[in-house]
């Protein structure tokens, strides 16, 4: 589809702006980038096999086994399974026969923030899902399958321990005798209404923020789209690496809005958490500009290098590459103000995104339901021991699973960029933009 609107877009814009002259085919590689076999780079030795080739000039290189050389020294290895987990039909994400912990650990392997440990095992809500994928979701089988791996689901794990406190009160009760005779049910009753009202309340405000916040990613997707197509489209042969420029901040964006969102996460949690490995969007940027050559050395040190934001800057700066190329290639009106539009929504997309991170539901709110439903489950047994023995343990203990993983779950999805596939998504853009690069050098 990308290729499509690419093409058409170009055929359209050709018959309303006719250029002078042929559009002969350029090289794939475009005016103005060096060869990595010139006599400006040389070999050095890759840790894994074969050689990196490096520009001594700008320290930027590329290389057969996807390897990014700065300063002499490999910062950054492309990942196989990458490109897997943001196709559509990627085994890694459930499509091809992989899934349950498979998909967790090829997903924690190319996102290594990924909160994994708010995710089931068989997880989909940090994949991008394929028909095979969905055939599974909803297959009847699934009432078997959840039921019988109800010991790995991550909710389980999580709530298991504050759940042994009604647990133990109904132990207690047991072995007391106490009370002799059941309580009155009617406050029970009462309160399971409030419960559940708070419960329901809890879960759709997150489910509401976790909804906004794949639509806001999934604009920014579209709208970069939009900005390498038009980019690519409406350049002419003079201005390529203008447009060049245009299409790489595009897909720096993603990296670095990626980042932003998940500032100061680090690999593991808890006593295996890792500092030194904080997400970073270095080596993706590096990459993404590794197009430019020499030209976007500039760009690559004032997005990387003591960068205090880094999508607004990448934004100013993609601002400037849009009007450098809309004054040298003469774009048309209407051409000129989608790009300004385009830059306008990706603002959006990250004004929203800051807001659903910084801003939670009211933290008031979250611990009088917690309050509310632990007072809730720890007096149940009083009303329910009379009447059920020691049958009241099991009962306990399934219902206070049942209330807890409903709020566990709402807690999960109020912060949605921590599970979201945010690795996919820009893998996403990446390959959608390198398409639209390509077809821009071979003249569409």
């Amino acid at each position: 589809p990308t290729i499509f609107l690419d093409m058409l877009s170009s055929s359209v814009q050709k018959c309303q702006v006719p250029r002078m002259g042929s559009m002969a085919p350029l090289a794939r590689r475009g005016p103005g980038i060096r060869s990595l076999t010139s006599s400006s780079a040389r070999a050095v030795p890759s840790r894994r096999s074969g050689l990196v080739m490096k520009d001594r000039s700008s320290n930027l290189v590329a290389s057969s086994g996807k390897q990014v050389v700065v300063g002499g020294e490999v910062v950054y290895t492309t990942m196989d399974d990458e490109d897997v987990l943001a196709s559509s039909g990627g085994d890694a994400i459930g499509g091809g026969g992989v899934f349950a912990s498979d998909a967790r650990k090829s997903l924690e392997a190319v996102d290594p923030t990924l909160r994994t440990d708010l995710m089931s095992s068989a997880t989909v809500m940090s994949q991008v899902m394929d028909q095979n994928a969905w055939e599974r979701h909803r297959s009847s089988l699934r009432f078997f399958r959840v039921f019988f791996n109800v010991f790995s689901s991550t909710v389980f794990k999580r709530i298991f321990v504050p759940s042994l406190l009604p647990v133990a009160i109904a132990v207690a009760t047991c072995l007391l005798g106490w009370p002799v005779k059941p309580i009155n049910a009617l406050p029970f009753s009462i309160g399971g209404g409030l419960v559940s009202f708070m419960l329901v309340f809890r879960t759709n405000s997150g489910y509401g923020r976790f909804v906004e916040g794949r639509i806001l990613w999934g604009t920014m997707l579209n709208t970069l789209r939009d900005v390498g197509r038009v980019a690519a489209t409406y350049s002419t042969p003079s201005t390529r690496m203008l447009a060049m420029r245009v299409i790489c901040l595009a897909e720096c964006f993603a990296w670095l809005l990626k980042t932003h969102l998940r500032q100061g996460r680090t690999v593991g949690f808890g006593k295996h958490s890792l500092p030194e490995d904080k997400d970073t969007a270095t080596p993706r940027v590096i990459e993404a500009m590794k197009p430019m050559g020499e030209a976007g050395a500039q760009d690559i040190k004032r997005l990387t290098e003591d960068c205090p934001h880094g999508p607004l800057i990448c934004m100013i700066l993609l601002t400037d590459a849009c009007k450098k190329l809309i004054t040298e290639a003469k774009l048309p009106f209407d051409a000129a103000t989608e790009l300004q539009k385009y830059i306008q929504i990706l603002g959006g997309c990250l004004g929203g995104s800051e807001r659903i991170l910084k801003t939670p539901i009211p933290q008031s709110y979250t611990r009088h339901t917690g309050r509310v439903l632990m007072m809730f489950l720890c007096s149940l047994p009083l009303t329910l021991t009379p009447v059920m023995g020691w049958s009241v343990v099991p009962a306990v203990f399934i219902l206070s699973y049942a209330l807890m993983g409903v709020d566990e779950i709402g807690i999960e999805l109020e912060e949605p960029f921590a599970t979201l596939p945010l690795a996919p998504i820009s893998t996403t853009v990446r390959n959608n933009l390198k398409s639209t690069r390509e077809l821009m050098m071979e003249g569409i």
